[in-house]
This record gives C-alpha cells, structure tokens and sequence, in this order.
C-alpha cells in the first residue's frame, strides 16, 4: 500500500479508510456492500461465533467478518452487474473494517429497548450511589439474567438437534 493511502493519527502511521483510491465501479460496489453488511449483521448474523481454537496464522479469509465481506461484496457486485471485478484483500478489509462500527449501532440502539423490557435498572438511576445500594443493584440485574437464562425462551441454545 503506497503512502497516498496511509494517514498520520497521534503519532502512528495507520490504514486509511478512504476508499476514494479505487476505481469508480470499486467504490460504487463497496458503497453497496456496506448496506448489504449492515443488513446482515442487523438482520441475520449480529455476532458471528469464531473458532478459538484457529491458529493464528491460519488464512485471514477464514474469519466469520471476512466471510460476511466477502459476501456484501458478492451480493453488491451482483446487483451492480459488476461481477467482473474482482474483491483484492485491501477492498474486503475496507468492508469488514465496518463490521465493528455496524455492531456497535445496532447494540448503542437496542441497549435502551432490552434495559426497559426486562427491567433492568442503570447505576444513574441511583440517588444516593452508596457502596451497598451499587451491590443491591447489580445483584438485582444479575437475578435478572440469571432468570432469562432459565427461562422458555432461552433454552433451544442448550437443545442438539
């Protein structure tokens, strides 16, 4: 990678995330597979399991985000009739670099929705934040995951098929 797609940030040389060196169709079909991404992780897989027993070395391509990259990518190449070009690394790891960010959206837009359904109380919701009170309220948000986990719901992750 040349220096024209590299950025300076407190000190240290990183990657730039500009796709603006690529090729018009390059940059149209990742523009499209990040929405394809975003899809996916919303909508079908938010956190793909990893093996933690594969080497490190092993091929990145292996990794569950690259997998769901490359697929965005195949998806908007598809679309976009561009099927023609072909993904290098650098474009997949443009797409998967999202992968991160996308995850932490949906989790900072649903973390509201599951503390108000099941019940879970915040330490700012504490008027008088004593060592005790602290402990009394984590200890009533762990009785409630430790319910949901028992609960009907929660059990078809422990069922083999």
């Amino acid at each position: 990678m040349d220096m024209a797609c590299r950025t300076e940030s407190k000190g240290k040389t990183r990657a730039s995330r500009s796709i603006q060196h690529f090729s018009s169709a390059a940059k149209r079909t990742i523009k499209v597979a990040y929405e394809y991404l975003k899809k996916t992780i919303s909508v079908e897989d938010p956190f793909p399991s990893t093996d933690e027993s594969q080497d490190k070395s092993a091929d990145v391509m292996d990794d569950p985000s690259y997998q769901l990259a490359l697929q965005a990518w195949s998806d908007a190449a598809e679309k976009l009739d561009n099927e023609l070009i072909d993904p290098t690394l650098e474009i997949i790891q443009h797409i998967r670099d999202r992968f991160s960010q996308y995850c932490g959206r949906i989790k900072n837009q649903t973390q509201p929705l599951v503390i108000s359904a099941y019940g879970f109380r915040s330490l700012a919701s504490l008027t008088q934040a004593t060592d005790q009170s602290v402990e009394e309220l984590l200890e009533a948000n762990r009785n409630i995951v430790k319910n949901i986990k028992q609960s009907f719901w929660n059990t078809m992750n422990h069922l083999s098929f």
